[in-house]
């Protein structure tokens, strides 16, 4: 009985096999009725002045402000706004160079800078009176010194007793002692005004340092601070952009990148400003590529005195010899995969007895320009290819053109 069952299971299997392979064969063969293409000449198509890219519009110059000390903001620059009223200068308001756009309470400063002369002073006042201490003990080390000799002399013919002799000595050791301690007082005394002077040197308060003022022309792009508000040292307070002059940046892959020098003139165009056209020159080429793009970052910098040019705007340019020189190029729709692996093909219409007809052809490819791809090899200018469907047609298979 089982051996029934395998018998049975590999004559399903065999019938499936040859049903399939028949189906496949069937497939392959060319159909008989017409099938309605659409179709497109292969020809000569001229790329224009090269590849094109996108890039992105990056402010030339851009600055984040910072208030060196801590304090409390009290003023904010007032500019008029589109309604008549005066407002915080803010987001998209222009500034002047050396224009102060933002100041701290004076009295926070004026209290600071007299806290650190009162503590230098009391330092300083700190260090005369060791200087004090050290000078009266060493003056008295000097009488002890004094004693100690005398006593040393008349020790020898016995005119003084052993304890008052030890008693000299015992003076001459405790007064050094102190002197010691005295000279060590002025000397921790001098190291905290000293250090106390380095802190103030690398802080350097200026009554600047209270007050933000623009370093360049530029537009305000972010405002971070508010009348009333406490702000740490170092904290972001504006951003100002000068738009003078934008940057266009893109990557480029390796292929190109060798090919490109800094100093190339390029022309950008934007579809936000149809007509105008703006002329840059290539000013930093990255010898790094981008970890995640493997492109390698292209900068080039564009006048921009009108101010049309925004940041974050996209942009595109074209990289080339600039010359005009035309390739056979086949539209993108008509490439199929071919029977080897990783090959391409078009379907090539050919006339077999007043009958049109599809034929497979392999065809090596170049470049692709927008919806158009070079094709170096496998067909002729003039053929026709089919553009609607190729990939369900099989060689032999007659065809209908349709417009």
């Amino acid at each position: 009985m089982k051996s029934s069952s395998i018998v049975i299971v590999q004559s399903a299997f065999v019938v499936a096999l040859s049903l399939a392979t028949a189906c496949e064969k069937e497939q392959s063969k060319p159909r008989k009725i017409e099938a309605p293409v659409h179709i497109e000449t292969v020809n000569f198509f001229v790329p224009g002045i090269g590849l094109r890219y996108s890039a992105s519009i990056l402010p030339d110059r851009q600055v984040t402000l910072s208030f060196r000390i801590a304090g409390f903001v009290d003023w904010i620059l007032q500019v008029r706004g589109a309604d008549g009223r005066d407002h915080n200068v803010d987001l998209g308001d222009v500034v002047k160079e050396g224009t102060v756009i933002a100041r701290l309470r004076q009295k926070d400063y004026d209290l600071r800078v007299s806290e650190r002369e009162s503590q230098l002073e009391e330092l300083r006042r700190s260090e005369r009176a060791a200087r004090s201490q050290l000078a009266a003990a060493e003056a008295a080390a000097a009488k002890a010194m004094d004693d100690f000799a005398r006593a040393s002399t008349l020790i020898a013919t016995q005119s003084v007793t052993k304890p008052e002799y030890d008693t000299a000595i015992a003076q001459r050791d405790a007064t050094r002692a102190q002197v010691e301690a005295a000279r060590a007082q002025v000397e921790a005394a001098a190291a905290r005004i000293n250090t106390s002077e380095v802190t103030a040197g690398q802080a350097n308060l200026d009554r600047a340092d209270t007050q933000l003022a623009a370093p360049f022309d530029g537009y305000i792009t972010q405002r971070q601070v508010e009348t009333g508000a406490f702000v740490p040292p170092g904290s972001p307070a504006f951003s100002i952009a000068d738009l003078s002059s934008v940057k266009a940046v893109f990557g480029l892959p390796d292929r190109e990148v060798a090919n490109l020098r800094t100093g190339v003139r390029l022309t950008v165009t934007s579809d936000a400003l149809a007509g105008h056209e703006f002329r840059g020159t290539v000013t930093a080429i990255s010898p790094v590529a981008d970890s995640n793009t493997r492109l390698f970052p292209v900068e080039v910098v564009l006048p921009n005195p009108q101010r049309v040019l925004l940041a974050g705007m996209i942009v595109s340019l074209s990289l080339g010899s600039g010359k005009e020189q035309s390739l056979l190029a086949a539209p993108l729709t008509a490439i199929v995969r071919s029977r080897e692996p990783g090959g391409f093909a078009v379907v090539v219409v050919e006339e077999h007895d007043g009958q049109m007809r599809a034929q497979l052809r392999h065809v090596t490819l170049g470049r692709t320009y927008g919806n158009q791809i070079e094709v170096m090899t496998g067909v002729r200018q003039g053929e026709k290819v089919v553009v609607s469907g190729p990939s369900m047609l099989n060689d032999g298979d007659a065809i209908r053109v349709i417009p």
